[in-house]
């Protein structure tokens, strides 16, 4: 993935970060079927991309404690967790997704 890579040009410690984060969550006895190292890669992206209200992290075990952080407190059920990389969803869309997505989810199931 063209982007991914850019990332792990930009900054240093993204791809320690991410295998760091692949052997954990491997760890849990989550495997791919469950979520996918794709996935992870793309939340480990997230972590960089989007670090408010800090700055990206400057080590892999920063990045990695900032995951955990993610991980256990993100309302995956109800929130999606959108990545935008190089800025291609402008906020009108995240916007219109996100209000779909609340009006989904708020339909019996």
């Amino acid at each position: 993935m063209l982007f991914v890579f850019s990332i792990h040009q930009q900054y240093a410690s993204y791809s320690a970060c991410v295998r760091l984060i692949q052997r954990w969550v491997r760890s849990q006895m989550l495997d791919e079927d469950y979520i996918s190292s794709l996935a992870l890669e793309l939340v480990a992206a997230h972590l960089y991309l989007h670090p408010a209200p800090a700055t990206a992290p400057g080590s892999p075990l920063s990045a990695f404690l900032r995951f955990l952080h993610l991980f256990s407190t993100h309302d995956w059920n109800t929130q999606p967790l959108i990545v935008n990389l190089n800025s291609l969803l402008k906020s009108k869309s995240a916007t219109r997704f996100t209000a779909l997505q609340m009006v989904n989810s708020a339909a019996p199931h």
